[in-house]
């Protein structure tokens, strides 16, 4: 009880070690690097993409929202300012386990807050032979269903004025962005798991029929993410002239963790220009604060609004407030 007593106020060395373990597992960083308690992890050469990781790391480890100053300014946060936020809280230690050397994981384990549970264990499943596909597909089936029956989702509503200067990020080695045209599935084989193939590259080729742009990072000739981008909106989004919507970021996932989801989101900006857009709208759900923050504090976005999207027997409403004004309907109007 004592240890629980000093987390409430000031973090002890349990909760030291228990943050640097939690920061060396999402950014990567190997047990046989030093990782300072006190100094910025901004100085040890992570990316802005990594800092994000880690913050939301914490976060969900005690189950707690972290001040919004670790959010806004990550490039100064330490293994110490983490852990004291943590203390502040008023979170309780996780389950005790041994604080044992991490080593870096291996690039088909590197995960991103906000990843579909369901994809990890369908992942899971499928290692495990006939029995463990057959469950997979069933959960799969059972899911879906699930959702056309009932779901509801609160979101963010941001958008991006075009017209000024546009952020940058390099690019891993190797790695390009150029637009997909979905002559050829070959580029995307083995980007989604076995159960979710099928149905994601069938509902990818209806989008891109309907107008749908995809701006695709590639690597040794295979598409490793994509971006896509509705001109008018997306199914049940509408947008006004001379606003592009932005739509279903995925990247593959041996190659998360390395930037290059933020780097294909900054070209798909320069993109969106190019094609004749002054503005780019998204929704990005509230509880993704990791994509909230990489949208808002390096992509440039602000908060138009909330929205919130219920569908019942398929059937969907749409609520949302924008600029002062609330509304409703079957499709979202981000229109200013």
């Amino acid at each position: 009880m004592a240890a629980r007593s000093q987390w409430r106020s000031d973090p002890d060395d349990a909760l030291l070690d228990e943050v640097a373990l939690i920061v060396r597992q999402a950014t990567g960083i190997g047990s046989a690097r030093v990782l300072p308690i006190d100094d910025p992890l901004g100085t040890l050469g992570l990316d802005s993409l990594s800092l994000v990781n880690a913050v939301a790391a914490v976060e969900g480890a005690f189950a707690r929202e972290l001040p919004d100053e670790l959010w806004e300014d990550r490039r100064g946060i330490s293994i110490a300012s983490l852990a004291a936020a943590v203390a502040r809280s008023g979170a309780e230690p996780p389950v005790a386990r041994p604080v044992a050397p991490v080593a870096a994981p291996e690039p088909a384990g590197v995960e991103q807050p906000g990843v579909s549970r369901f994809e990890r264990l369908f992942h899971r499943l499928e290692q495990r032979g006939v029995a463990g596909r057959t469950a997979a597909h069933a959960l799969h089936g059972a899911a879906i269903g699930a959702h056309w029956t009932h779901s509801q989702s609160r979101c963010l509503v941001l958008e991006r004025d075009l017209t000024g200067e546009l952020p940058a990020f390099s690019l891993p080695d190797g790695v390009t962005v150029a637009p997909y045209d979905g002559a050829s599935d070959a580029p995307l084989a083995g980007i989604w798991t076995a159960t979710q193939a099928h149905r994601r590259r069938a509902h990818l080729r209806r989008r891109m029929q309907s107008g749908i742009l995809c701006l695709a990072a590639w690597e040794g000739g295979r598409i490793v993410a994509f971006d896509l981008i509705g001109p008018t909106g997306a199914e049940d989004v509408a947008t006004r002239p001379g606003t592009c919507f932005g739509l279903d970021l995925y990247e593959r996932r041996s190659s998360r963790g390395r930037g290059i989801g933020l780097g294909l989101l900054a070209a798909s900006l320069q993109y969106a220009r190019d094609l004749g857009f002054s503005r780019q709208a998204t929704i990005v759900l509230e509880r993704n604060r990791p994509m909230i923050a990489a949208a808002t504090q390096m992509l440039g976005f602000t908060v138009a609004g909330h929205a919130e999207r219920t569908a019942r027997l398929g059937r969907v409403t749409w609520t949302w407030r924008l600029h002062g004004s609330t509304c409703s309907g079957p499709k979202l109007f981000i229109q200013k």
